[in-house]
């Protein structure tokens, strides 16, 4: 998937995938249990990583719908506040509701 997509999280635990020319959308992904807190694209375009109110964080590939992996912080008792990538893909950070900000690496996970 490359850029005529938008990404959108709800309360409802859903990830959505939308084709922005046709505003249709595409899929409904499912990594969550509760409200999602942070959405990030991939440098690649073709997986999305995510923070929700339950305490995970998941990456997920956008061309299958899949999940890829799902991981929970074990010291946050809150939840998650958001996601984001580092530009080299490798690297991203979460914050947590305890005002922590902790960086994670894809080929530790």
């Amino acid at each position: 998937m490359k850029y005529d997509i938008a990404i959108t999280g709800s309360s409802d635990s859903s990830i959505r995938v939308w084709h922005i020319p046709s505003a249709q959308c595409l899929k409904i992904l499912k990594a969550h249990d509760n409200a999602i807190t942070g959405l990030s694209l991939h440098p690649t375009g073709d997986y999305v990583l995510s923070s929700a109110n339950d305490t995970y964080w998941a990456l997920s590939d956008l061309r299958t719908g899949k999940l890829i992996t799902k991981v929970q912080d074990t010291t946050s008792q809150r939840g998650l506040t958001c996601a984001q990538f580092h530009p080299d893909g490798i690297i991203f950070g979460i914050g947590t509701q305890e005002s922590l900000i902790k960086i994670w690496d894809l080929k530790e996970c």
